[in-house]
């Protein structure tokens, strides 16, 4: 026994008959188990590999668990041999894991921010910290493929710490702005951070209390509520330090009402996949409604999420959500172009450049390319926000 629920065994046969024999062993753990007058029945999932001459344990360990998690992914398999596709798999995984550990002590993952717009007249109310790992040939690599590795390699607080010290620096920056002064600056982070109890010390010691009104934290939901008990006390905390909690990605979850009734979170912020095309989307705008409805009676604002044209930014104001954000707003930037955003953002909104009416799109410049998230896009050097050494 490895642990938990996860077991290993040492076969000395062929490789033709090992097949065969992970099945027999799986169909015995699929036997009924009898406790107190109930049948209880158990499924599992096996990943082998072939051991051959050289190789260690710790790798065969590697090969055999990458091939168990391919089957516990696979709708029909049950087990799963390692391959030449797997080890070509796990290599890449092992190079990124070690290269994203090394980038972490380096400090060379850095934090663009982009604006988030009171929907009523397009102020600009608050940044949102993304994280950014630009790479020596200038490629950039997106954070949906090197969070999951900080999630899968323990580096997720350390990475969380990064981002509450570029907030602090941000805070720091804007601090005596008339305009950026009342910007409030956010930053993702990962449940683990959450779960080990140890997120309201890191604010506690990275950020200075005088700030704290205007840091936010956002929590993707589905993980945020999975554990909602056990996470209420530290959110509760949190709020009670004057920090906005937001609940991220709201809606392609499985949220329940009753623990989000009871979670002490300050705003909702609705998933991008109910914002495209809601101009045009009738059941996205069903959906969008019945969102800002849950919040309204909640008494939480609500936050639409990539906003990309004018009929959608609309469509969004006629819904009734309270603040919005995405490329039509603001691209994400560097600190110092992100300042230029927003204070465009300032003078529309209170008609010192222009009319109410004008296309927000042709006021925003940026030279940021656009990027997919997790894929790889040249991107020119700019100034950034300053970055932590562990």
């Amino acid at each position: 026994r490895l642990g938990g629920d996860e077991f290993a065994a040492v076969f000395s046969t062929t490789a033709a008959d090992l097949a065969p024999a992970v099945e027999i062993a799986l169909s015995a753990v699929g036997d009924p188990i009898r406790s107190n007058d109930r049948e209880l029945y158990v499924a599992a999932s096996a990943g082998w590999t072939i051991v051959e001459a050289g190789e260690e344990s710790p790798d065969l360990m590697a090969q055999a668990d990458a091939a168990m998690y391919q089957s516990k992914n696979s709708e029909t398999e049950t087990s799963s041999g390692f391959d030449t596709d797997l080890r070509a798999e796990l290599d890449r995984s092992l190079d990124m894991r070690q290269r994203f550990r090394t980038a972490l002590k380096r400090g060379e993952i850095s934090f663009w921010a982009q604006p988030l717009t009171r929907i009523s007249d397009r102020a600009p109310v608050a940044v949102e910290l993304l994280a950014r790992w630009l790479q020596d040939d200038t490629t950039m690599i997106g954070p949906i493929e090197f969070t999951r590795v900080a999630d899968e390699t323990g580096l997720a607080v350390e990475l969380d710490r990064q981002a509450l010290t570029a907030a602090a620096s941000l805070l720091a920056l804007w601090e005596n702005d008339p305009i950026l002064g009342s910007i409030v600056v956010k930053a993702n982070i990962s449940p683990v951070h959450l779960h080990n109890g140890q997120l309201v010390q890191s604010v506690r010691e990275l950020i200075p209390s005088a700030a704290w009104p205007r840091l936010g934290l956002e929590f993707v939901e589905s993980r945020l509520i999975s554990a909602a008990e056990r996470n209420h006390l530290q959110l509760r905390d949190l709020r009670e330090m004057g920090i906005t909690v937001s609940i991220d990605d709201f809606g392609v979850g499985y949220s329940s009402l009753t623990y989000l009734r009871s979670l002490p979170v300050s705003e909702i912020k609705i998933d991008r996949s109910f914002v495209t095309d809601v101009d045009s989307d009738r059941i996205n705008q069903g959906l969008v409604r019945a969102i800002v409805d849950i919040a309204s009676t909640l008494g939480l604002p609500t936050v639409a999420e990539g906003i990309e044209t004018v009929a959608e930014f609309e469509a969004i104001a006629k819904l009734g959500v309270s603040l919005g954000q995405g490329y039509f707003l603001g691209h994400p930037s560097p600190v110092t172009q992100v300042e230029q955003q927003l204070r465009r953002l300032h003078d529309i909104s209170t008609g010192q450049k222009s009319s109410s009416q004008r296309n927000l799109a042709e006021t925003l410049e940026t030279t940021t390319v656009v990027m997919t998230a997790g894929s790889l896009a040249p991107v020119s050097r700019t100034p950034d926000l300053p970055r932590s050494r562990p």
